[in-house]
C-alpha cells in the first residue's frame, strides 16, 4: 500500500470509530459493542459485536418456527471540503434467526455468507 492511500485509511479509521461510539442509542433495542477498524492492503475491516433485544412477541414467534429477518445497512463516507461528503462503500448484510423444534436448537445464518450457528437459547 502506497504512503498516501495509507494515509487516507488511517484518517479514515479514526473518523470512523468514533462515529460507531455515537450512531446507535442502546434505547432501541440494539447496541454496537467493541467496535474495530482495521486497514490491509484489500481495503478496510469494520468488526463488531452487535447486542439485539428481542420482544416476547419476537421470541414468541422465533419459537412457533417464523423465520425472523435482520438487515444491517451500514455506510462510509469520506468528509471533504468543497464538495459533499464521498461514499466509500456500501454494505447490506441479512441474518436470519430460526428455530428447529426437533433438535430444540436456535438457528442464526447470515444469508449471504451461507454460514450458520447453532445455540441452545438467544442470550
Amino acid at each position: 500500500m502506497n504512503a498516501k492511500r495509507a494515509f487516507k485509511f488511517r484518517m479514515l479509521k479514526l473518523l470512523v470509530t468514533p462515529l460507531l461510539l455515537l450512531s446507535v442509542d442502546s434505547s432501541f433495542g440494539f447496541s454496537i459493542q467493541e467496535p474495530a477498524v482495521s486497514v490491509d492492503d484489500q481495503g478496510f475491516h469494520l468488526t463488531s459485536k452487535l447486542n439485539i433485544e428481542f420482544t416476547e412477541e419476537v421470541i414468541e414467534a422465533i419459537e412457533a418456527s417464523i423465520p425472523i429477518s435482520i438487515k444491517t445497512e451500514f455506510r462510509v463516507y469520506m468528509p471533504r471540503d468543497l464538495l459533499w461528503n464521498k461514499r466509500v462503500t456500501a454494505q447490506e448484510l441479512i441474518e436470519e434467526v430460526k428455530y428447529h423444534a426437533f433438535s430444540k436448537n436456535y438457528i442464526i445464518s447470515s444469508v449471504d455468507a451461507n454460514v450458520a450457528g447453532y445455540y441452545r437459547s438467544l442470550n
